[in-house]
């Protein structure tokens, strides 16, 4: 094996630890017991192994109701997404227009964006429609713990560090 070789493995292995390292520790986390969890001194395996947070987990959360969303919002978008797009390339790849070169170009720098880039803006246009709310209190139409359009989100509690609440004074 060449030195050149040997050394991007090394390499590969040191970076895939790197990124795989905070996984396997969140993994071993799952099964401390609180107080070893937020201990001064963390380790990395767990001394004493639990699955209390896992049934903590399972009884305060509404699980049936987030997968069934999950499912929902995962069949739908991949149907409507293979409607449209398949639409889409038929009439780009059969159709000459005006203006086709344009619609591809959008469609591209589309697909080239990271999700990064549009995950707020598509969060930001979510959170306010009126189904992104329905379930946030057991389907009840009482008030929510979140923020909506017309109830302002409270102050953080670092909020005074950015001048939020000060006077003119500065006090």
């Amino acid at each position: 094996m060449k030195k050149a070789s040997l050394l991007t493995y090394v390499i590969s292995i040191v970076v895939a630890l790197i990124f795989i390292l905070p996984v396997i520790y969140i993994i071993f986390s799952a099964f401390k017991p609180s107080a070893e969890l937020f201990s001064a001194n963390p380790t990395f395996i767990p001394k004493n192994w639990t699955l209390e947070n896992f049934t903590i987990a399972l009884s305060k959360g509404n699980f049936s109701l987030y997968i069934f969303n999950t499912f929902l919002v995962a069949i739908s978008s991949t149907i409507i997404a293979v409607i449209i797009n398949t639409m889409a390339g038929y009439a780009l790849s059969k159709f000459r227009f005006k203006g086709e070169n344009v619609i591809m170009l959008l469609i591209l720098s589309t697909i080239m964006l990271p999700l990064e880039v549009i995950m707020v803006p598509i969060f930001s246009v979510l959170r306010f429609l009126p189904a992104s709310t329905a379930h946030r209190n057991g389907g009840s139409s009482g008030t929510s713990s979140y923020p909506t359009p017309n109830q302002p989100s409270p102050p953080s509690p670092s909020s005074h560090l950015c001048g939020a609440g000060m006077t003119t004074s500065g006090h």
